[in-house]
């Protein structure tokens, strides 16, 4: 079945024992929320000691510290969740139809969805693709409604279907040139899965929708900054780690990544159609392209000569390789 509560076992006392969620954790299906909450993979064993009770003494670091927390909120609300549960499971097949058609809007024909699984499990409160497999926090079944969570879930199966055309890793460390290129394809990914949710409109994301907001608005701020950084580390080897520290901050720091790539998608679907953003799905480099048109077109923050040109070597050294 599409819709599967089996990560509700990380928060669900009775009936399974400390070994057995140690297990799932490290070798079954829960492994992947140490993915989610980019847990160390020398830290994994570890974590999963605390997490399943097996070592509950030992002092948890950061990542599993968020994870307890969220659990214990999980745990605290369990029964609203389950009773929510069932009754989606009611309408499982209008909501998976009803998602994947909002994803399929905004995807090429080569992008095939299929029938990806949407297994609950905690995300801090967000939804994740790994491995064409989409997590959503349990708690989200209570504060979305339900076009909020149908929207949200047609995000996922949109980066579902995309990572058809080209996978896609935020888990990875590379070096500085794939970083600078995955930060480009974030901002065509979560930009244009952005516009199958309007994510920004959730009522239950009002803590964080107004900041969205005035990033969606002064956006040119953040790629100016990302600009930067760029040419600095491309231009001088030994600024490299600084000048991903500063991309960190314009880009990850406060969430920035969906509301600039957003405004960017937004734009050019305005001056150029829907048809032309989609053919960008899954090449950042096109994208990158089509709204440094857009933006000369509407007196918007264009990138620099420097940066495209950095750009098209990263793309070309990209292509040879294939």
């Amino acid at each position: 079945m599409p819709l599967d509560d089996h990560g509700l076992e990380l928060v669900r006392t009775r009936g399974t024992s400390a070994e057995s969620l140690y297990e799932n954790l490290t070798n079954g299906k829960l492994h992947p929320v140490f993915d989610i909450y980019c847990v160390p993979e020398n830290k994994i064993d570890q974590s999963a000691r605390i997490i399943s009770g097996i070592s509950p003494n030992k002092e948890p670091d950061r990542a599993t510290q968020r994870i307890l927390k969220d659990c214990e909120d999980i745990r605290n609300n369990l029964l609203k969740i389950e009773e929510l549960y069932r009754s989606l499971l009611k309408q499982e097949r209008s909501i998976i139809a009803q998602s994947a058609e909002l994803a399929n809007s905004y995807l090429p024909d080569e992008a095939t969805i299929g029938n990806p699984l949407v297994v609950l499990l905690p995300t801090g409160r967000d939804g994740r693709v790994l491995d064409g497999v989409v997590y959503l926090d349990p708690r989200l079944l209570v504060e979305l409604s339900l076009d909020e969570l149908v929207r949200l879930i047609g995000h996922e199966f949109h980066h579902v279907g995309r990572g058809q055309i080209r996978p896609f890793s935020a888990r990875a460390k590379p070096d500085f040139e794939a970083y600078v290129v995955s930060c480009m394809e974030s901002l065509e990914l979560e930009g244009i899965a952005d516009l199958v949710s309007e994510i920004t409109e959730f009522k239950a994301f009002n803590s964080f929708r107004e900041k969205r907001r005035d990033i969606f608005e002064d956006y040119a701020r953040y790629l100016e900054q990302f600009q930067e950084a760029v040419v600095k580390g491309y231009c001088d080897p030994a600024e490299r780690s600084l000048s991903i520290k500063e991309i960190s901050s314009a880009f990850y720091k406060e969430g920035q990544m969906h509301p600039v790539g957003h405004r960017m998608a937004t734009e050019i679907q305005r001056e150029m159609g829907k048809d032309e953003l989609v053919a960008c799905v899954g090449d950042p480099f096109e994208f990158l392209r089509r709204y440094q048109i857009t933006a000369k077109r509407r007196g918007l923050f264009v990138f620099g000569e420097r940066y495209i040109s950095i750009m098209n070597s990263l793309e070309e050294k990209e292509r040879s390789s294939e």
